[in-house]
């Protein structure tokens, strides 16, 4: 998501701390999910039974994951992030080398 480059540009770029980097990338992400969600609601590009399910686990479990973010130290939180990160990175190349494969067996 959007949070894999802006958490660390507003770190290296800004100088923020990573719990204030964190912290601001999800309050900047808000008004984006709003406009966007509106967006693929209008062309019938979400599951809304889907998405409410998601939304409300994500609201209920907040508070907990603000609490544990708090009482991690920055560093642990930052090794955790890059460890995210990695997994993020291994992921893509994963999908990338799949797709390109059945790209290659599609052309025969």
């Amino acid at each position: 998501g959007g949070g894999a480059l802006a958490v660390p540009s507003l770190s290296m770029l800004f100088g923020a701390s990573d719990l204030v980097a964190r912290g601001t990338s999800l309050l900047a992400m808000f008004p984006n999910s709003i406009t966007t969600s509106a967006a693929n609601l209008k062309r019938k590009l979400a599951h809304v039974k889907t998405a409410l399910i998601i939304g409300v686990t994500a609201a209920v479990t907040a508070p907990l994951g603000t609490w544990i973010a708090g009482e991690v130290s920055p560093r642990v939180g930052a090794i955790m992030f890059a460890c995210y990160l990695c997994v993020l990175l291994v992921r893509s190349v994963f999908v990338a080398v799949k797709a390109t494969r059945a790209a290659r067996v599609a052309r025969g």
